[in-house]
């Protein structure tokens, strides 16, 4: 009934005009309502300080922890890796290359004391087996006496 009465009596203001507008707004509710209605409740005034005021305003912030807060953990990040990276490079060069190379360099000076005993004579041989042995039964019979 209320909208029904509403748009009547629009049709009778501004259609028909048979009543003036203006019978409206003469009082100062009537003037006070026909300003809030004129600035449709205030609405877009409202929203354009919110987006002005408060959208930006948290935008702001946000871009200030974004390039602060987050940019700091994932650079902080970044270099502590590159540093990690630069001691296992350095420990894989120095540590375990230095290591592999001390063993085949010592391979390798062994093979030429080994090439030089290597002489095909079986008298050579047999003296080794001999001293090999020797020293077996030496070492079993001092480990004998101190176990005692």
């Amino acid at each position: 009934m209320v909208a029904l009465g509403g748009i009547a009596l629009a049709f009778l203001v501004y259609y028909r005009q048979t009543i003036p507008a203006e019978r409206f707004t003469r009082s100062s509710i009537g003037a006070r309502l026909h300003r809030v209605l004129l600035n449709r409740y205030y609405i877009d005034r409202a929203y354009d300080n919110l987006a002005a005021h408060g959208v930006s305003g948290v935008s702001r912030a946000l871009d200030w922890f974004d390039r602060k807060i987050i940019d700091g953990i994932v650079n902080g990040i970044g270099r502590g890796t590159v540093r990690l990276a630069a001691a296992s490079d350095w420990f894989d060069r120095k540590a375990i290359d230095g290591t592999v190379n001390a063993l085949s360099m010592s391979t390798v000076r062994s093979s030429f004391a080994l090439r030089q005993r290597h002489t095909g004579r079986v008298q050579n041989y047999a003296a080794v087996v001999v001293l090999g042995l020797t020293a077996v039964i030496l070492v079993v019979l001092v480990l004998r006496l101190l176990l005692r």
